[in-house]
């Protein structure tokens, strides 16, 4: 089943998202479910940090990436982004006429990120096997964290204009990555951009 879902989550994202809506899982069981993709989240970005430790001089220039030698505080973090992410797919969609609900986007955002999991893991195999095909895969993630991203937000709150729905996507995305850099500076994790005279 969750490969013929999976399939289906890349192939017709609008199917995928409508028969995890209609499994109706009450809120307790979609956190449950959100708290398990987390932990495998966790252990695959640990996995990954083994794999392909990341080079002295480059945690130097970015702390931020300090934070997978801490997966506690990592998982909590990216936690946090996808709590977000779902709950300004159910809050911005009805302020647009949509009728998502927290319940449905908060499962929806937790398989989207189980699937980009099951990406990062081919692309892992890739990069051992053969790396420019793994390359390609880490483009394709990102394609796919976006189609999916705005195929789930319309079909959360019911809406049929993709083009509009992803340009919301993108302003909210941007909206949320200037506070997140402003946290990040202000608490010393990302350098300060240095501005040339």
């Amino acid at each position: 089943m969750i490969g013929a879902l999976l399939r289906e989550t890349i192939v017709e994202p609008r199917g995928a998202a409508r028969r995890l809506m209609a499994m109706r899982l009450d809120l307790r069981t979609v956190w449950m479910a959100f708290a398990l993709v987390m932990v495998l989240g966790t252990a695959l970005g640990l996995l990954m940090r083994m794999v392909f430790p990341v080079p002295r001089e480059l945690l130097d220039q970015m702390p931020l990436l300090r934070l997978q030698d801490q997966p506690l505080i990592a998982g909590a973090v990216q936690s946090v982004f996808l709590i977000a992410i779902a709950w300004a797919m159910a809050a911005i969609g009805r302020r647009f006429g949509g009728d998502g609900r927290f319940d449905q986007t908060l499962l929806l955002v937790s398989w989207m990120e189980f699937t980009l999991m099951m990406v990062q893991v081919v692309q892992i195999f890739a990069t051992l096997l053969f790396p420019p095909v793994a390359t390609l895969i880490g483009f394709a993630g990102f394609g796919v964290f976006f189609m999916l991203l705005t195929v789930f937000s319309a079909e959360a709150n019911g809406f049929t204009s993709l083009p509009l729905v992803f340009l919301g996507v993108l302003a909210s995305l941007l909206l949320a990555a200037l506070v997140a850099a402003v946290f990040f500076v202000f608490f010393g994790l990302m350098p300060i951009p240095e501005v040339g005279n």
